[in-house]
């Protein structure tokens, strides 16, 4: 089911949207006493939560349709209408509709294996907060995890 998707990069932007809006209070005639932080260990549990309920719904529905069969594990196509799942499971249809996800591909950047990098997948157990630089946004991170990081108070660079 949907582990990297939307929800949960937008679960994530939403808190640091509301910290971001915290430290602005001000101007929205708010009183804050002292700094506002980030428990970023609660960030990622409020995440896993909401991710965890999503995964669960769509899952539910989806084993309850009518002639809807839910098959979970790794799948390679064996022609154009036959699928093997868990390399023992062999189902044929006209139509066939795999929920693949999407996963990061690590550019081939000399000196990139020596580095720190998140990707789209790493950067969901993410659960501290410090100060990250990145080359190319767009390959390392994307555009919605930096501007997750930088609301959420810590340092970033492009």
């Amino acid at each position: 089911m949907c582990e990297y998707g939307m929800y949960t990069t937008k679960t994530l932007i939403a808190s640091a949207y509301a910290a971001h809006l915290a430290r602005r209070g001000a101007e929205y005639g708010l009183v804050v006493n002292g700094d506002v932080r980030v428990d970023m260990k609660r960030v990622k549990a409020r995440k896993d939560e909401v991710a965890g309920r999503s995964t669960r719904g769509v899952e539910e529905w989806l084993r309850g349709l009518k002639n809807c069969t839910v098959v979970q594990g790794h799948a390679r196509f064996q022609s154009s209408r036959t699928v093997v799942v868990n390399d023992d499971e062999v189902l044929q249809a006209d139509k066939v509709f795999i929920n693949v996800g999407g996963r990061a591909s690590v550019p081939p950047i000399q000196g990139i294996n020596d580095a720190s990098f998140l990707t789209n997948s790493s950067m969901m157990d993410v659960d501290f907060c410090r100060s990250i630089s990145s080359l190319s946004a767009e390959v390392m991170l994307g555009w919605n995890s930096l501007r997750c990081i930088a609301a959420s108070g810590a340092k970033s660079r492009l």
